[in-house]
């Protein structure tokens, strides 16, 4: 009886462990922007006792893909904090994506410009921080723009990507969002470095939800993720990840970005809501990544 119960036991291990290995490899990469971080593991839940499946019947095919990640930083640029993240991705070699607002864009153009010379990616993340649930759809429409045209006034590129202001859209928001020609992406790892200081607390944290393929969400305004970020690297590195821009890892996924459509005329955007000062927006209780 004993010898049955061992057996019992060691194979319940060996089958949590291979499923906590499958449910982590099949979580998406990408965070689609209507769906939540619980429906998304949820989703990955699902998926993971298939691919279980599949390897004991098949092998495992995709053992061998690269482990990759990309790093995102939110809400700047900003004087104090952008200049120390980019310092510290220039020591260690990594590219990252950064979602800039437009006025801080307007505000410190030498910083998005040493973004782009640096080799970073740079993204839309509204113009003002105005968060779609107090806007029109009109409104939203001009909040993108005025960023896009910000960004392409300061460094003459065109962002591809967009990530919205609390990480929340509306179908209509969307569908908005496309119309624009951009891709909405959120994160799927998401560590809380606007509120949390402990870099250790940081570094542990920033594995949740991740899997093979990532996205982290990190902010240009907090001090945590500029000392965490160090050991951050250093840590997924020794894990065998590889560091990617967003595009680079759309492209790699199988799945590459769309250029933005051509545009005549981007009208001045409304200067109508708040200022976002300088550092994070605190998340509020709806937001998508309010802790």
């Amino acid at each position: 009886m004993a010898a049955v119960s061992l057996l019992v036991l060691v194979g319940a291990v060996v089958l949590a462990v291979s499923f906590r290995y499958f449910y982590r490899r099949e979580l998406l990469p990408w965070l689609p922007p209507n769906t939540s971080l619980v429906s998304w593991r949820l989703d990955g839940l699902e998926r993971a006792p298939q691919a279980l499946f599949d390897f004991w019947r098949y092998g495992d095919s995709g053992y061998r893909r690269k482990k990759i990640i990309a790093l995102t930083f939110d809400d700047g640029p900003y004087p104090l904090y952008t200049p120390l993240l980019l310092d510290i991705l220039k020591h260690y070699k990594v590219k990252a994506t950064f979602f800039v607002v437009g006025i801080h864009v307007r505000e410190f153009p030498a910083l998005a410009r040493q973004i782009v010379a640096d080799g970073h990616e740079i993204a839309n993340h509204t113009n003002r921080h105005r968060r779609e649930r107090d806007l029109s759809q009109e409104e939203l429409r001009e909040e993108v723009l005025g960023c896009e045209q910000a960004i392409l006034d300061v460094t003459g590129q065109r962002p591809r990507c967009f990530r919205p202001a609390g990480g929340n859209l509306s179908d209509e928001g969307i569908q908005t969002i496309q119309n624009l020609g951009y891709t909405s992406c959120n994160a799927t790892v998401n560590p809380g470095d606007w509120w949390q200081r402990d870099p250790d607390k940081l570094i542990e944290w920033s594995f949740h939800g991740r899997s093979r393929e990532g996205v982290t969400l990190m902010h240009s305004g907090a001090l945590g993720i500029v000392r965490a970020l160090p050991g951050y690297i250093n840590s997924l590195r020794a894990k065998g990840f590889e560091f990617v821009t967003l595009s680079e890892l759309a492209h790699d996924i199988g799945q590459p970005l769309p250029e933005l459509p051509k545009r005549t005329h981007i009208a001045e955007p409304s200067k109508a809501g708040p200022n976002p000062g300088l550092g994070s927006p605190i998340p509020e209780a709806d937001d998508e990544y309010a802790p």
